[in-house]
């Protein structure tokens, strides 16, 4: 699965890439390990990053206003050029596209880049552990983070 071909909001691109981005090393001894993996499928986006010892997945849906899924496909591209580049795009939304073998196109208005991608075969793959005795929860952010405040401020106290 190569091609690829999605228009996705600056906004919701721009935060997923801010907490994926936390995952990546800034001296890092693999090329791969600076990149970010980037993955269109017919529910969304899905931006991995990685260092080995902490992998963040983010994953962005499919809604009408804020993404659209032309083409599956997915690429691998540095993290830090490609988080600059959009960063500085105006608002509104942007392509995302493969025309060329590891060649991602960035185009929003009349700005345009290339950002030579890597193969994502040398990424390192999230494995997940199906065991009968796990059980996921789901929860937002924002509780997650209450949550830890007030076990801390309760272990501070004593």
């Amino acid at each position: 699965m190569r091609s690829l071909l999605i228009h996705v909001s600056k906004d919701s691109l721009s935060t997923a890439l801010q907490a994926a981005l936390k995952a990546i090393s800034a001296n890092s001894s693999s090329r791969v390990l600076s990149g970010i993996h980037i993955q269109a499928q017919a529910e969304g986006l899905t931006l991995t990053a990685s260092n080995i010892r902490m992998t963040i997945e983010y994953k962005l849906p499919v809604k009408m206003d804020s993404m659209i899924v032309h083409k599956p496909g997915e690429i691998v591209v540095p993290a830090r050029y490609f988080y600059e580049i959009i960063r500085k795009l105006d608002p509104g939304l942007i392509r995302l596209e493969i025309a060329e073998t590891l060649i991602l196109n960035i185009q929003s208005g009349y700005t345009q880049f290339r950002l030579c991608g890597m193969d994502t075969a040398e990424f390192p793959r999230i494995h997940y552990v199906d065991h009968p005795n796990t059980q996921k929860i789901r929860m937002k952010n924002t509780l997650l983070k209450q949550i830890f405040k007030h076990s801390l401020s309760m272990l501070l106290k004593t």
